[in-house]
């Protein structure tokens, strides 16, 4: 008996079509290879990347930072910039603080009441119930703020005590100046009190004025609730008043501010800390860059770097850096020339091209030249902005770290592309298969049915002999 198993038959037209394909199979897996290459070497151009831009934040040094010393700390404390040197004698007869007022001084009559007195029996509240009215507040410094208070829903029944709690609410909530309240006090009676918001006689109340609608209005004014608001203090032998505890307007970048009663003497001295911070930081920054570009340029075999095939280029990355920072250069401070090496401050490369720094070479520069920190901050001026710009034009579209990001970035892209088309011509030619061995399996599913009823025909044919 003819039989064909159509299972077989399918199995081995499709392993016939995978096998037509591995050419182009291959071709791809090929180009992703190559991809995977060169994304490896792009990534590693990022960290370069990464690195030049944190050694370029790196070059910020701050040369004018200050030592304060106080001999009495309690009395003040005080902070310095600029080229401000020297000592600065101080004592502080008193400190500014915020006006507390109470209001029975500008009238007792007005401003005390009991808890149980009505409006009515009030000689001074019994002007205002049942009205609107318009408050006038008169400061220090000559502002004054307007409120308005609506007392219309009381009358001459009312408690004083309530009428006021109105009044307070109305005014607390309209004044950024000061605060009212009521006080409760030994005799059982109650007191209006005010706290300014502001110390110092600038932000005291003096005066305040209160006016009924259409009415004439009814005004309390007292300058001495002024007095002893301000702070009261001779620096170097000149005396001043301040409405604040902190000044820094009398000797330009000099801060102070006042603590308490007393003497002292303020002395500012250069502070070499935040220089030697400064340049520490910087070093760091150019050894953690200068040892990960000697790993991704190793062309050693067992270890190759990522950018082995580019160790010209990041070669000539480093050298331009390290001779722009170590060239000598001469700078002018005050009309004066002078010849700087970075070796005098202790920035040195071993053999091997790993750069350190010796602060205490740079500290002692600094402490034993006059002019050690201007002429420091001059060279490092010309120094940080050669690097700034040899960072900038490496990291442009044409320069050196540019051209290989520029580089990898298109290859990648075409790689990418190449991939896609191959990709879609397998697909075609796979689906063009495909339709082909369906027809030639159809055609086999007829013989194979032909062929089966041949066999029952010869089968039922042979029995019968």
């Amino acid at each position: 008996m003819i039989n064909f198993d159509p299972t077989q038959v399918r199995n081995s037209l499709q392993n016939y079509v995978n096998t037509l394909l591995v050419y182009e199979n291959q071709k791809v897996s090929a180009l992703q290879n190559q991809r995977t290459v060169l994304q490896q070497r792009s990534s590693a151009v990022s960290q370069v990347v990464s690195l030049l831009s944190s050694l370029k934040s790196s070059l910020t040094v701050t040369f004018s930072t200050k030592r304060t010393t106080l001999s009495e700390p309690s009395v003040a404390s005080a902070t310095a910039s600029g080229k401000l040197l020297g000592t600065f004698d101080l004592t502080v007869e008193s400190l500014a603080k915020n006006q507390r007022l109470n209001w029975a001084q500008l009238d007792s009559e007005a401003f005390i009441f009991g808890p149980n007195v009505t409006a009515g029996e009030h000689s001074f509240w019994q002007r205002f119930v049942g009205k609107s009215l318009t408050l006038t507040l008169t400061y220090g410094d000559g502002s004054v703020e307007t409120v308005s208070v609506d007392l219309t829903g009381f009358n001459a029944e009312s408690s004083v005590s309530q009428v006021v709690d109105q009044f307070l609410l109305q005014l607390n909530a309209n004044t950024t100046k000061l605060r009212v309240f009521r006080q409760l006090l030994p005799d059982g009676t109650y007191a209006l009190q005010s706290v300014a918001l502001r110390s110092g006689k600038v932000g005291g109340l003096r005066g305040l004025s209160f006016q009924p609608e259409g009415e004439e209005a009814v005004s309390f004014d007292d300058p001495s609730a002024l007095d002893g608001l301000n702070a009261v203090f001779t620096l170097n032998g000149y005396k001043y008043e301040r409405s604040s505890n902190t000044f820094s307007d009398i000797v330009p970048n000099l801060t102070v501010t006042l603590k308490n009663a007393g003497s002292t003497t303020i002395s500012v001295q250069d502070d070499p800390s935040s220089v030697a911070d400064g340049f520490s930081s910087f070093v760091n920054a150019f050894r953690t860059f200068s040892d990960r570009i000697r790993l991704l340029m190793n062309a050693d075999p067992s270890n190759q770097g990522a950018l082995a095939s580019e160790s010209s280029t990041l070669r000539q990355l480093l050298d331009g850096l390290r001779t722009r920072l170590m060239t000598p250069r001469t700078v002018t401070v005050d009309g004066v020339s002078y010849t700087f090496n970075p070796s005098l401050i202790g920035i040195s490369f071993d053999q091997y091209g790993s750069i350190s720094l010796d602060t205490s070479k740079l500290n002692g520069y600094v402490q034993n030249n006059p002019k050690g920190l201007e002429i420091l901050q001059a060279w490092w001026g010309d120094v940080s902005n050669a690097i700034k710009g040899y960072i900038d034009g490496a990291l442009s579209s044409n320069g050196m770290v540019g051209r290989l990001q520029k580089a990898y970035s298109s290859s990648i892209t075409n790689i990418n592309k190449e991939i896609s088309k191959l990709q879609a011509q397998i697909e075609e030619r796979r689906k063009a298969l495909t339709e082909q061995i369906g027809v030639v399996f159809e055609n086999i599913y007829q013989y194979q049915s032909l062929f089966a009823r041949f066999n029952s025909l010869f089968s039922s044919n042979s029995s019968g002999f």
